[in-house]
C-alpha cells in the first residue's frame, strides 16, 4: 500500500496470459522486474492495465543484461516504427485505446489484448461501432445485439 492506497501490478497477469513467453520471439521469461512494457507508455498517458502490457524478453528503456543485449524489449525501444508497426509499442498521438490496437504475437499473429486479461485473435469477431472497433467474444457481441441492436458483426478472417 503506498499512502494507504492498495498498489495494484498487472505484471505477474501480464506474465500469466502470455505463458511467461516474449510476445515478439516466444522466449520464455523469468519472472523479474522490467519484463513487462507498457504499449503506450504511462508518462505519455497509458494506463496500467492488461491491454497495455506485454511480456518481452531482456531488459527494458537500454537497460543492459550481462552480455550486453537487450533482446526484445530493447529492440522494441530502438526500432520505434517496427514496434509500432507490429502494436508492441502505441504512439502517444494514436487516438485508439490499447485495447483498440492489435498487436502481433510470436505464434498466433495479430491479437487484440483485453483490460480483463483476454487475448482475442484478430481474426474472432470484431464489432464496428460509432466509436471505433472493439475485440468482442461472440457472447459480448449476442449480449450487445440484444441490448443495442445497432452493432454490425462479421469474422474478420
Amino acid at each position: 500500500m503506498a499512502g494507504g492506497v492498495p498498489v495494484v501490478s498487472y505484471e505477474g497477469d501480464a506474465l500469466a496470459r502470455d505463458g511467461m513467453r516474449c510476445f515478439r520471439c516466444g522466449l520464455l521469461v523469468p519472472a523479474g522486474p522490467r519484463n513487462c512494457l507498457h504499449r503506450l507508455a504511462e508518462r505519455q498517458g497509458g494506463p496500467d492495465t492488461l491491454d497495455n502490457r506485454i511480456t518481452l524478453c531482456g531488459w527494458g528503456n537500454n537497460l543492459r543484461g550481462a552480455d550486453g543485449e537487450t533482446w526484445c524489449h530493447g529492440w522494441v525501444h530502438q526500432n520505434g516504427r517496427a514496434a509500432r508497426e507490429a502494436g508492441w509499442i502505441i504512439s502517444q498521438h494514436d487516438v485508439r485505446t490499447p485495447g483498440q490496437v492489435p498487436v502481433a504475437h510470436h505464434e498466433l499473429g495479430l491479437v487484440y489484448l483485453t483490460a480483463d486479461g483476454r487475448m482475442l485473435p484478430e481474426g474472432l469477431v470484431v464489432a464496428w461501432s460509432v466509436g471505433g472497433h472493439l475485440p468482442l467474444t461472440e457472447g459480448d457481441v449476442a449480449n450487445m445485439q440484444a441490448e443495442r441492436g445497432a452493432y454490425r458483426v462479421w469474422d474478420a478472417g
